[in-house]
């Protein structure tokens, strides 16, 4: 028996609704905790973009004002998935989305498929990611407003722009590995914090502070 589901533009758009909330509420902890130790003003203050360069007694500070800016960035993140999504929205025109559970056999094949896809492009894995979103996509979804590009009666949504593509690829994941379109909290109010260097070591963590996690938005 397969197993379905609808999905309004709507709720398409407002699922970055409560990952935005957990980044605000995760940016507003910060601000309150940092204002209490380093003043109102402790976003302006100057410190070192280098952390070997940090004193000490600034490296709680330092951090804080890194994690804070990657959690506004990604807040921003979410206000432009969701202005995106609706004018992709008016393109398209209105309609519901129905989802299908997918099989294991199904998310077999599909990876047995990339993986050779790969070896003939001779590229790895990583690389056919955006691939991958695209096949669950195009093989989950079994219905979708008009406008959306079909073949022989099948829509392929694989076909629209990426941000459609990666926002349905989102809800296909979860309905088929929680059995829910609602958006899974993971934790991710706190970013990781990392140097401006690139180094993907975060720096300590301030023992007041929310407690940053792995998952960095990759927006």
């Amino acid at each position: 028996m397969t197993i379905t589901t609808q999905i309004t533009w709507s709720e398409l758009i407002a699922q970055y609704d409560a990952e935005r909330a957990e980044y605000a509420d995760a940016r507003a902890e910060i601000d309150a905790v940092a204002s209490e130790e380093y003043g109102e003003e402790w976003r302006e203050q100057n410190v070192p973009q280098d952390p070997d360069l940090v004193a000490d007694d600034r490296m709680d500070l330092y951090v804080y004002q890194l994690q804070a800016a990657q959690l506004d960035n990604s807040i921003q993140s979410c206000d432009n998935r969701q202005d995106v999504l609706r004018t992709i929205r008016d393109h398209y025109g209105a309609g519901d989305f129905e989802i299908k559970m997918l099989s294991g056999q199904e998310t077999m094949d599909i990876e047995t498929e990339l993986r050779m896809y790969a070896e003939r492009e001779g590229v790895e894995m990583d690389a056919v990611e955006a691939k991958r979103h695209g096949d669950m996509v195009d093989a989950a979804v079994v219905d979708a407003p008009d406008g959306i590009p079909t073949d022989d009666g099948d829509p392929t949504p694989s076909e629209c722009p990426d941000p459609l593509v990666k926002s349905l690829w989102e809800v296909v994941n979860r309905f088929t590995t929680t059995g829910s379109v609602d958006f899974q909290s993971g934790g991710r109010g706190a970013t990781a914090a990392r140097s401006p260097t690139g180094d993907t070591s975060a720096p300590p963590t301030p023992s007041d502070a929310p407690s940053p996690t792995s998952d960095a938005t990759d927006e």
